[in-house]
């Protein structure tokens, strides 16, 4: 007998009895199968109903299925106005199916408050909070040396070695975290920052917005880092109620039910600080998380268990700490949690097997009312207030190169923009001499193999002038919607390489702010 048959005959023996006939939980798998085609794709509403609520009342039925038919035709229920019906399912589903718990997560209203969510703690962070972090591994051997900007925004400047001697290139790894309090329309909301470098993550910058009270999230920003070297803003994840709203690039938007509590994964760096930690002590948080990478989205119980007590050395400082694992069992993610007033997760290790850690190397703050000053041995640049950037990469010369680079990334607090930096050291000051409009023109061949509609805009190349050396400025569009601002410097033995990128609507509105930017640079 073939699948459709099949179906067909157990959905008209199930009907046809009224449910007194009994069927396999391999039928009650094909009914649902059905009656799920039938809701979300015939939109026979009633139809559905009275499947679900057959597989609900068979014996035989998987539990599976069963507790799915239950949570569905209660939501059916709920959306007939028939509150007392969709109450007596759901608890119905709770207490015959308990180790269904990603169900009864989920049940609107009901879920949260069988939750054991802790009272949290007061924040422990002050406003404008910045810790900077430095990635470490077995094959790695990190040094840290940091500089003060005049604005107090202080940064991390990492290079990690590997030991294979066959390969004496040096790379950075950072991750910074920011908690900014923010008053908008008489509300107040906590901003909390996660700027990561793309080598270590698809999405270089997220920010969550959360009510201060609570800490339940409002919407997520972000934007990812792509491989053709530039971030593309996504669509904002917004929360409102027991619904979080996912749109995506192209006009598909999808809903997922929440409970009456829950958090964004992007906030819990800041979460498990707010937890009253003592030995002993576990809790279990409902957190969402949304990958933009593969379009997927989960709901799940996140289990936090306090697992021991160490002392804990990093770059900045000794602290005693409470090591907390965060995450089910197999997966956790485990953070070492200073048990002093700020609770500073002082290291950080993204599983049980893998012995990398990023360890706390700076504690700073953040004036969102003063310019973002970036500075190392090679050059200075000011960033508007609010602006955001990442330590992008270090790597010195080795068989492979015959320069030394670094540089950094950067965006507005919106994620209209995508910005880079780069500052290229050459063996001598001839190489980096080499005429500009030539480097220009390698550039643009270059962009055309990754981008087929770059090209540059005809008389907008420009002799200009960067901190005392000649340059060249330019601007492109590359793929469709989006322009370059570019600038290319020849300074002695180094070769500077700025471009600014948005699209092509906000490139009038962004102009004089990456002028400005691009007056600030000093280079050493």
């Amino acid at each position: 007998m073939n699948y459709m048959k099949r179906i067909g005959l157990v959905l008209i023996l199930a009907l046809s009895f009224g449910g007194s006939i009994a069927f396999s939980a391999d039928d009650a798998a094909i009914l649902l199968e059905e009656a799920i085609y039938t809701e979300e794709t015939l939109g026979d509403l009633d139809e559905a109903a009275r499947i679900y609520l057959q597989i609900a009342d068979n014996a035989s039925s998987g539990r599976g299925a069963a507790a799915q038919a239950l949570y569905r035709l209660g939501r059916y229920y709920e959306g007939r106005g028939r509150g007392a019906d969709a109450k007596e399912t759901f608890e119905r589903l709770a207490k015959q199916y308990p180790e269904q718990k990603e169900l009864i997560f989920r049940i609107p209203g009901l879920a949260g408050s069988r939750l054991e969510v802790p009272q949290f703690l007061p924040a422990p962070w002050e406003d404008g909070e910045m810790l900077t972090y430095s990635f470490s591994d077995k094959d790695v051997i990190p040094t840290v040396s940091i500089k003060t900007a005049t604005t107090d925004a202080i940064l991390h400047w990492g290079r990690a070695r590997r030991t294979d001697p066959a390969d004496n290139s040096l790379m950075t790894f950072t991750q910074t975290f920011i908690a900014e309090s923010v008053s908008k329309n008489g509300e107040t909301t906590w901003q909390f920052h996660s700027i990561t470098s793309p080598v270590r993550s698809a999405l270089d910058f997220i920010t969550v917005s959360a009510k201060d009270d609570t800490l339940m999230p409002v919407e997520n920003r972000s934007s990812n880092a792509t491989t053709d070297g530039f971030s593309v803003k996504n669509l904002p994840i917004q929360y409102n109620q027991n619904t979080v709203t996912v749109r995506r690039q192209g006009g598909m938007v999808t809903s997922v039910d929440l409970p009456s509590v829950y958090y964004d994964s992007s906030q819990i760096f800041f979460l498990i600080r707010c937890l009253p930690l003592r030995m002993g002590f576990e809790t279990t948080l409902p957190i969402f998380n949304s990958s933009y990478g593969s379009g997927s989205m989960t709901m799940s119980n996140q289990r936090i268990s306090v697992e021991g007590r160490e002392t804990v050395v990093t770059p900045a400082g000794k602290f005693n700490a409470w090591k907390v694992a965060y995450g089910n069992k197999g997966v956790e993610t485990y953070y070492w949690i200073s048990d002093d007033s700020r609770r500073y997760p002082v290291k950080i290790q993204s599983s049980p097997t893998n012995e990398s850690t990023d360890d706390l190397v700076l504690i700073s703050k953040f004036k969102k009312d003063k310019p973002v000053v970036y500075e190392n041995d090679d050059f200075l640049i000011s960033l508007p207030s609010g602006w955001l950037f990442s330590n992008n990469f270090k790597r010195f010369a080795n068989e492979g190169y015959n320069e030394q680079w670094t540089g950094i990334r950067f965006t507005d607090p919106e994620f209209d923009t995508s910005n880079d930096f780069t500052l290229i050291e050459y063996p001598s000051a001839k190489d980096a001499q080499l005429l500009l409009n030539e480097t220009v023109d390698g550039l643009i061949a270059f962009n055309q193999e990754w981008y087929k509609t770059y090209h540059e805009i005809p008389g907008s190349r420009e002799d200009i002038t960067i901190s005392g050396f000649p340059g060249i400025r330019f601007i492109a569009q590359f793929n469709p919607g989006y322009v370059s601002y570019s600038f290319v410097v020849a300074a002695g033995d180094k070769s500077v390489r700025c471009f600014f990128r948005t699209r092509n609507e906000n490139f009038d509105r962004f102009k004089p702010v990456f002028d400005s930017i691009i007056e600030s640079i000093k280079l050493k």
